[in-house]
């Protein structure tokens, strides 16, 4: 389900087998509903890469988020390219990271005026996280933030 409209359908959704809330935003396509990927990003890419993604007429997409901290230097950039690799590596088709933290969104939504370059990724699309509707901010702020590290 791209464009967002995981949001919108949400709130027209009652709860789910795996845990979501009744009226809260569905998964984000191919991605697990927003903090039910517990498993870290690995399971995930087992899990989505089951899928026969190339039969998909609308696509597929997998949003991970990690935290600044586990991406950083040399061991972060290991760990990065070791996601994506292993993503296509599977017959994965589209894959897309955010790497940012609840902290720095909670703050772009308080003073927007200070975050006006802070873009994410959203779904199939990059935007400007200010110039999102409230709800769909938070769905990105839902996603879990990936903290394992070398």
């Amino acid at each position: 389900m791209s464009s967002s409209n995981n949001v919108y359908l949400g709130k027209f959704s009652g709860a789910s087998p795996c845990g979501r809330l009744a009226f809260t935003p569905l998964a984000d396509n191919g991605s697990p509903v927003a903090g039910r990927d517990w498993n870290g990003p690995t399971a995930n890419i087992k899990s989505m890469c089951k899928l026969e993604q190339r039969n998909a007429r609308t696509g597929t997409l997998y949003n991970l988020k990690f935290d600044p901290n586990v991406v950083k230097g040399v061991c972060g950039i290991e760990i990065l390219s070791n996601i994506i690799k292993s993503y296509f590596a599977k017959d994965g088709e589209h894959i897309q990271i955010n790497i940012t933290d609840e902290k720095t969104l909670r703050e772009a939504q308080k003073h927007p005026e200070d975050y006006g370059n802070l873009m994410v990724r959203v779904a199939g699309y990059s935007a400007y996280f200010i110039e999102l509707n409230h709800d769909v901010q938070e769905a990105v702020i839902a996603r879990t933030a990936h903290t394992s590290s070398c």
